[in-house]
Protein backbone atom coordinates (compact mmCIF):
# COMPACT_ATOMS: atom_id res chain seq x y z
CA UNK A 1 0.00 0.00 0.00
CA UNK A 2 1.30 3.43 -0.93
CA UNK A 3 0.51 6.23 1.14
CA UNK A 4 0.47 9.72 -0.75
CA UNK A 5 -0.11 13.73 0.45
CA UNK A 6 -0.02 17.01 -1.25
CA UNK A 7 2.91 18.21 -2.70
CA UNK A 8 4.61 21.04 -1.38
CA UNK A 9 6.07 22.56 1.70
CA UNK A 10 3.07 24.26 2.78
CA UNK A 11 0.55 21.18 2.91
CA UNK A 12 -1.25 22.20 5.98
CA UNK A 13 -2.39 26.04 7.08
CA UNK A 14 -0.33 25.81 10.59
CA UNK A 15 2.73 24.09 12.41
CA UNK A 16 2.26 20.58 13.81
CA UNK A 17 4.23 22.44 16.78
CA UNK A 18 3.01 26.23 16.65
CA UNK A 19 4.68 28.59 18.91
CA UNK A 20 2.52 30.31 21.61
CA UNK A 21 2.44 33.83 21.51
CA UNK A 22 2.00 36.18 24.55
CA UNK A 23 2.50 39.84 26.07
CA UNK A 24 0.72 40.51 29.27
CA UNK A 25 -1.54 39.96 30.85
CA UNK A 26 -0.22 43.14 33.07
CA UNK A 27 -1.99 45.30 35.19
CA UNK A 28 -1.20 49.03 36.97
CA UNK A 29 -2.40 52.50 38.28
CA UNK A 30 -2.68 55.37 35.47
CA UNK A 31 -3.01 58.58 36.79
CA UNK A 32 -4.51 61.87 34.99
CA UNK A 33 -2.06 62.82 32.05
CA UNK A 34 -0.44 58.72 31.54
CA UNK A 35 -0.17 56.10 29.46
CA UNK A 36 0.86 52.49 29.67
CA UNK A 37 1.34 49.67 26.27
CA UNK A 38 0.06 46.49 28.45
CA UNK A 39 1.05 44.44 25.03
CA UNK A 40 2.56 44.69 22.11
CA UNK A 41 3.61 42.21 19.85
CA UNK A 42 5.25 41.90 15.64
CA UNK A 43 4.97 38.59 13.93
CA UNK A 44 8.44 37.81 13.09
CA UNK A 45 9.22 37.34 9.24
CA UNK A 46 8.31 34.52 7.62
CA UNK A 47 5.91 33.76 10.48
CA UNK A 48 2.08 34.73 10.40
CA UNK A 49 -0.03 34.56 13.80
CA UNK A 50 -3.43 34.17 14.86
CA UNK A 51 -3.78 36.45 18.61
CA UNK A 52 -6.63 37.67 20.16
CA UNK A 53 -6.18 40.77 22.93
CA UNK A 54 -8.01 42.47 25.70
CA UNK A 55 -7.81 45.47 27.41
CA UNK A 56 -9.73 47.36 30.48
CA UNK A 57 -9.75 50.19 32.92
CA UNK A 58 -11.53 50.35 36.10
CA UNK A 59 -11.96 54.10 37.24
CA UNK A 60 -9.86 53.66 40.47
CA UNK A 61 -9.90 57.43 41.74
CA UNK A 62 -13.29 59.54 39.81
CA UNK A 63 -12.94 60.82 36.62
CA UNK A 64 -13.25 64.60 36.68
CA UNK A 65 -15.50 66.15 34.55
CA UNK A 66 -14.29 65.80 30.81
CA UNK A 67 -11.60 64.00 31.89
CA UNK A 68 -11.26 60.66 29.98
CA UNK A 69 -9.69 57.01 30.11
CA UNK A 70 -9.65 55.12 27.30
CA UNK A 71 -8.23 51.55 26.36
CA UNK A 72 -7.35 50.66 22.95
CA UNK A 73 -6.30 48.15 20.64
CA UNK A 74 -4.12 49.95 17.82
CA UNK A 75 -2.94 47.59 14.66
CA UNK A 76 -0.68 48.25 12.56
CA UNK A 77 -0.02 46.38 9.11
CA UNK A 78 3.52 45.75 7.60
CA UNK A 79 4.15 48.63 5.77
CA UNK A 80 0.85 50.12 6.57
CA UNK A 81 -0.58 52.72 8.94
CA UNK A 82 -1.84 52.28 12.36
CA UNK A 83 -5.79 51.37 12.73
CA UNK A 84 -7.83 51.54 15.98
CA UNK A 85 -9.12 47.86 16.02
CA UNK A 86 -10.87 48.73 19.44
CA UNK A 87 -11.49 51.40 21.81
CA UNK A 88 -13.40 52.06 24.66
CA UNK A 89 -13.89 55.36 26.63
CA UNK A 90 -15.03 56.38 29.41
CA UNK A 91 -15.59 60.07 30.31
CA UNK A 92 -15.85 61.84 34.14
CA UNK A 93 -17.38 58.94 35.32
CA UNK A 94 -17.54 57.19 39.29
CA UNK A 95 -14.94 54.85 41.35
CA UNK A 96 -15.77 51.27 40.18
CA UNK A 97 -17.01 52.23 36.41
CA UNK A 98 -15.56 49.60 34.18
CA UNK A 99 -14.88 49.94 30.02
CA UNK A 100 -13.27 46.65 28.34
CA UNK A 101 -13.13 44.85 25.16
CA UNK A 102 -11.94 41.51 24.08
CA UNK A 103 -11.09 41.06 20.72
CA UNK A 104 -10.43 37.16 19.12
CA UNK A 105 -8.49 35.17 16.27
CA UNK A 106 -6.67 38.36 14.44
CA UNK A 107 -5.13 37.27 11.31
CA UNK A 108 -1.71 38.52 11.25
CA UNK A 109 1.74 38.73 8.59
CA UNK A 110 4.71 39.26 9.26
CA UNK A 111 5.91 42.30 10.07
CA UNK A 112 2.16 43.15 11.56
CA UNK A 113 2.00 44.93 15.16
CA UNK A 114 -0.23 44.80 18.19
CA UNK A 115 -0.47 47.00 21.14
CA UNK A 116 -2.95 47.35 23.84
CA UNK A 117 -2.97 50.67 25.18
CA UNK A 118 -5.08 52.38 27.85
CA UNK A 119 -4.76 56.49 28.66
CA UNK A 120 -5.67 58.44 31.52
CA UNK A 121 -6.45 62.39 30.45
CA UNK A 122 -5.36 64.74 32.64
CA UNK A 123 -7.19 65.61 35.57
CA UNK A 124 -7.32 64.55 38.86
CA UNK A 125 -8.77 61.56 37.85
CA UNK A 126 -7.20 58.13 38.06
CA UNK A 127 -7.71 54.24 36.42
CA UNK A 128 -6.26 50.81 37.00
CA UNK A 129 -5.73 49.24 33.12
CA UNK A 130 -5.15 46.21 32.47
CA UNK A 131 -4.30 43.98 29.10
CA UNK A 132 -2.80 41.77 27.28
CA UNK A 133 -2.37 39.64 24.10
CA UNK A 134 -2.41 35.98 23.36
CA UNK A 135 -2.62 33.77 20.64
CA UNK A 136 -0.36 30.99 18.05
CA UNK A 137 2.50 31.97 15.65
CA UNK A 138 3.03 29.55 12.66
CA UNK A 139 5.09 28.78 9.40
CA UNK A 140 4.25 31.41 6.29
Amino acid sequence: MRVTFPSGSRNYPFDRNPSTVGSGPAVSANVGGTGTTYGSYTVPATRRATVGASGSIVVSTALAAGQTAYARLEFTPSGGALQILAFRETIGTAVGTLTQFDVAALQMKAGDKLEVRVDVGAGAGAAIGSGGIQGQEYDA
